[in-house]
């Protein structure tokens, strides 16, 4: 079960917090967007272990469009909640039950999504505009949040002040391509939901591909490749 850590982002306690262990935001210097080792993971494995013995978090470098959207985070935010019609809550940090991961997103997005908010140059922006998508490489950060997390989307907002605003989400259809590059995928598919008549159902749904376990959860079922090899299970649980 992911537990939500009610504190302030980039403060003293929410750097404790984060201190010696694997967030999604650095989760592509463990994978990359293709699903492979990065070359990464030595170097990143070698800053979390010194934090833990330093106790202290080692910094990382911010370029300007990490900068850009801390400051501009609450406007784009306030902008979405109105252009979407939902409600956002502000989330300091999320880890597995274990505290072995953890993921910051921007904003819880009612009982099942999130928001992560993005402000890059305007050039890349108009290339987000016109393409209707956003850089792969936030892939791996993406999919972490929503494994830490255990929800069932994340929309990822592109912001300019000026230019158009873009909304891209991030959902089970990335685990069904995962399937797609399979023959004969096995998934084992599981039914949860507490009180479900009252609150609804969700649909959850594993795999396996290239080594690594994939995971995710849907509110309703997802159209599995014809050749699946599906097995019911009562109980999905995802261990820390």
């Amino acid at each position: 079960m992911p537990i939500l850590h009610d504190v302030t982002q980039y403060s003293e306690v929410y750097d404790r917090l984060k201190l010696g262990i694997p967030t999604s935001s650095h989760f592509h210097k463990i994978i990359t967007p293709q699903g492979k080792p990065s070359k990464q993971w030595r170097e990143y494995a070698c800053v979390l272990i010194a934090e833990r013995i330093l106790q202290r978090k080692i910094e990382f470098y911010k370029s300007l469009p990490m900068e850009r959207g801390l400051i501009v985070e609450a406007e784009a935010a306030d902008w979405y909640e109105f252009d979407q019609d939902v409600t956002v809550q502000t989330i300091g940090f999320i880890t597995d039950d274990n505290h072995t991961i953890g993921c910051s997103p921007d904003r819880l997005v009612g009982d099942e999504g999130l928001l992560e908010i993005k402000a890059p140059l305007p050039q890349t922006q108009v290339e987000y505009w016109i393409s209707g998508e956003v850089n792969e490489r936030f892939r791996p950060q993406l999919q972490g949040q929503l494994y830490v997390s255990q929800r069932s989307w994340v929309d990822i907002v592109c912001w300019h002040d000026v230019l158009p605003k873009i909304v891209v989400r991030v959902e089970p259809d990335d685990f069904l391509r995962i399937l797609g590059r399979q023959e004969s995928p096995l998934v084992i598919c599981a039914t949860g939901g507490f009180l479900s008549p009252l609150f609804g159902t969700n649909y959850q749904y594993l795999t396996s591909y290239k080594g690594l376990a994939f995971f995710t959860k849907s509110p309703n079922p997802l159209e599995l490749p014809g050749d699946s090899e599906v097995i019911e299970a009562k109980k999905i649980w995802i261990p820390g």
